[in-house]
């Protein structure tokens, strides 16, 4: 069913509303909030914005930008979204590396996927969003639920016309860092029509402060937490093709992935083929390592170092939904923090992982620790007793996210496969008594 289409010419107007402010920001080099919306706002109501749809009749829009471990993180919001709003149109705006989970949402009604820029300049990121909003702007929309990582999103969720726009709190500790490219990080609150009272929540995990920002906003409590993954029925084949040979045989999934551009997240590939030998000591275990493009060297590594002829590298041929579904089939996730760890948690797959995070690193309510860990899933972090000088001394606000600031693996090179073997018996113990809370041990 349609619902409350903008006519072309309205759209038109506001664009070229857009792109004369841009020039004027150009010139002048100043980007405020106050001004954008001085400028913006008679545009918007006059074109028929800012004015919400007859309840059961909503355009909502969703917006992701982040990792793919971010995004399976949004799964339960999305659910809780879809069932206080059963009748909305729901737009779904991602990018390209979540697009492929995101596209079989059953809780959409349309995907967008956007390119969205690096955070270097806001000038480039509103500039490049203009185009963006002109499909948005088709609709009218009546809840922007802003879920994004970065702050120049709420930019992006005003741009889109919206009546309402609703964020959890970004910015806890934030003020401590740095001004983005010279704009402070109050700008980008200041767009919002509805920032979530997270004051009393008890945990600070990422798909908490989801949940507690949709209730905060619709004044309703929501009991199911629970995480989805979704997948094909192909994706699951292929899954069953290949692995159906270590039938009654225990599998070990492991995924030495994180983000490229923080490698001191990395255990070393020799570790891991170091831990895999100490377990093929004690047990029968199939191991097969799942990666993408980059993780192959170091699929390679593991596969020369094992002392087993146990060890499928699988790294570089599977789609991020194919890996995922291999991960189904799995007795137990060994890996860094990447999104496939999110997608063994989500699919209650228990988790072994070496984190950067030292024990005696102080931690913010943003740090992996408090806000990544696998959710809802038996799990243990295995963690560096201390920070190593060089990072516990750095000045570089990375520390407080990533524990590590060094560009390769470093501080969580502490952490020994015997030591993680010790972690991995006791996680064994707690999958017997369902202990779904995560657990750090130094």
């Amino acid at each position: 069913m349609q619902k409350n289409f903008i006519p072309q010419e309205r759209i038109n107007i506001i664009i070229n509303a857009f792109n004369e402010l841009y020039n004027h920001m150009i010139k002048s080099q100043r980007l405020s909030a106050k001004n954008i919306k001085n400028f913006m706002e008679p545009y918007f109501i006059n074109a028929g914005y800012r004015k919400s749809n007859i309840k059961g009749n909503e355009n909502i829009l969703i917006i992701h930008d982040a990792g793919i471990g971010d995004f399976i993180l949004m799964s339960a919001v999305i659910r809780e979204i879809r069932q206080i709003y059963p009748t909305a149109h729901i737009t779904l705006l991602t990018n390209k590396i979540a697009s492929s989970l995101a596209e079989l949402c059953p809780y959409v009604d349309k995907v967008g996927v956007v390119a969205y820029p690096e955070e270097k300049n806001v000038l480039d990121f509103y500039k490049n969003m203009i185009e963006v909003v002109r499909n948005l702007l088709i609709r009218k929309i009546d809840i922007a639920f802003n879920f994004g990582q970065y702050p120049s999103t709420q930019l992006l969720a005003y741009m889109s016309g919206a009546s309402e726009i609703v964020v959890r709190e970004l910015y806890i500790d934030c003020y401590r860092t740095p001004p983005l490219n010279g704009f402070s990080w109050k700008f980008f609150p200041q767009f919002a029509t509805f920032t979530a009272d997270l004051t009393g929540l008890k945990t600070p995990h990422l798909n908490d402060l989801f949940i507690c920002t949709l209730e905060n906003y619709t004044d309703t409590k929501i009991d199911n937490r629970k995480l989805e993954l979704w997948l094909s029925p192909a994706d699951n084949c292929i899954a069953e093709i290949n692995l159906h040979r270590f039938n009654q045989k225990k599998i070990y999934a492991i995924v030495m992935g994180s983000n490229s551009k923080l490698k001191c997240k990395r255990w070393s590939p020799k570790n891991y083929a170091q831990l895999i030998n100490l377990i093929s000591a004690e047990e029968l275990a199939i191991f097969i390592i799942l990666g993408g493009e980059s993780e192959v060297e170091d699929g390679k590594i593991v596969k020369s170092l094992a002392a087993y002829n146990n060890v499928f590298d699988f790294t570089n041929k599977l789609t991020l939904r194919q890996s995922a579904a291999f991960l189904k089939l799995c007795d137990c996730y060994i890996g860094n923090d990447t999104g496939l760890m999110h997608a063994a948690a989500a699919l209650k797959i228990p988790v072994l992982m070496p984190i950067s995070f030292a024990n005696d690193m102080e931690e913010l309510l943003l740090s992996f620790p408090q806000r990544y860990y696998p959710y809802d899933t038996p799990s243990i972090m295995r963690q560096p007793k201390h920070a190593l000088p060089e990072c516990k001394n750095s000045d570089d606000m990375n520390k407080f996210f990533t524990g590590c600031v060094a560009d390769e693996p470093h501080c969580i090179n502490q952490i020994t496969p015997e030591a993680m073997l010790q972690s991995l018996k006791t996680l064994q113990k707690k999958v017997i008594y369902n202990d779904r809370k995560p657990s750090l041990f130094y």
